[in-house]
């Protein structure tokens, strides 16, 4: 057996009232090795990827129909490879996808990837502005609660305070980023 400490403290492992708890207990070497084994196998190898998750809402209803009729996993994600939208997205800048499957939006990035990382809009509304016709796009973000970070429809469905973010398009580009409170 061998004594347990906490990689992150010399004083007390694990912090002074699990330290207490602990104290004079020793742990096997199997018990970590037990309990990592157990977390990989709740895990499910064929659970769709985050960004797949954030693409099928973007589909069109019959396109969206034969990927979810497709067992969840590799048959999905082929299908979901064959649609337009997913063809469009893999022609896209290398640094558009990157941003986008990390949730960013930043300015001359393509409608496409913007859609990806944020998501449909709330609204969308043109704009006439002194270099021309722009469409803005509003999204609403819930900054507080169980929500929090995550882009909704309305105000009242965020649990807590909420944020509204604009970006304006021109030819499918982002020429303008905003944030009102």
């Amino acid at each position: 057996m061998i004594p347990y400490t906490h990689p992150r403290s010399s004083r007390s492992p694990l912090g002074s009232s699990l330290a207490r708890r602990y104290a004079g207990r020793e742990m096997s070497p199997q018990k970590p090795l037990l309990a990592l084994s157990s977390l990989l196998a709740c895990s499910t190898p064929n659970a769709p990827h985050d960004l797949e998750r954030r693409f099928l809402p973007l589909l069109e209803p019959e396109e969206r129909e034969r990927v979810e009729a497709r067992a969840p996993g590799t048959a999905q994600r082929e299908v979901l490879m064959t649609t337009e939208k997913w063809k469009r997205w893999s022609f896209l800048p290398e640094a558009d996808r990157n941003a986008a499957a990390r949730g960013d939006v930043r300015l001359g990035m393509q409608e496409l990837a913007v859609l990806v990382a944020w998501g449909k809009p709330a609204r969308r509304t043109p704009d006439e502005r002194l270099d021309g016709t722009v469409e803005v796009l509003t999204y609403i973000r819930c900054a507080s609660g169980l929500k929090r970070g995550r882009f909704v429809h309305t105000h009242a469905q965020c649990d807590g305070r909420s944020d509204t973010r604009e970006l304006a398009l021109r030819d499918g580009l982002v020429v303008d980023l905003s944030l009102t409170r």
